[in-house]
């Protein structure tokens, strides 16, 4: 491309502007002015744009701007169809567990609701464990807990 004794290398768009300084100062240029004195960069020219700024929409305006999670939720079933309630033993088999597991939402109203559906059921027996998304029942309560479920769900 270039001559084998030639030095010149062309470095960038200085370079091009100084040796031809009509025919790229087009390609060079930016539309992008200095920084304004609030630090923004601002365009010479108005865009336009298909989406509004978001500073201009309002969360009502937009589809399921209600959270899923606050005052929701839903438990899924496992790949064959059952709930997932299961029991445990604790402490080397003297204390039994009832587990609600896969829990999605808002697992606290999940345990409210639950607290009102079975009121035979002590609300100290009731932890929810958020880390893990569950709700550990002291007692054996699968058959209860279930009915309840197969309610909702």
């Amino acid at each position: 491309m270039y001559p084998s004794g030639s030095s010149t290398v062309i470095l960038g768009c200085r370079s091009l502007l100084r040796s031809a300084p009509n025919l790229y100062a087009r390609r060079c240029t930016s539309t992008i002015s200095p920084v304004s004195k609030a630090g923004i960069k601002t365009t010479s020219e108005k865009s336009f744009s298909v989406f509004p700024r978001i500073e201009d929409v309002n969360p009502v305006d937009i589809v399921g701007h209600k959270s899923f999670g606050f005052g929701t939720y839903f438990v899924r079933r496992s790949v064959t169809g059952n709930l997932p309630v299961y029991t445990d033993f604790k402490a080397g088999g003297n204390k039994m567990v009832t587990e609600i597991r896969k829990i999605d939402g808002d697992i606290i109203q999940l345990r409210n609701d639950m607290q009102l559906d079975l009121p035979h059921i002590p609300k100290d027996s009731w932890k929810v464990v958020m880390q893990s998304k569950k709700i550990v029942v002291k007692g054996d309560f699968v058959r209860d807990l279930k009915r309840v479920l197969q309610k909702k769900f």
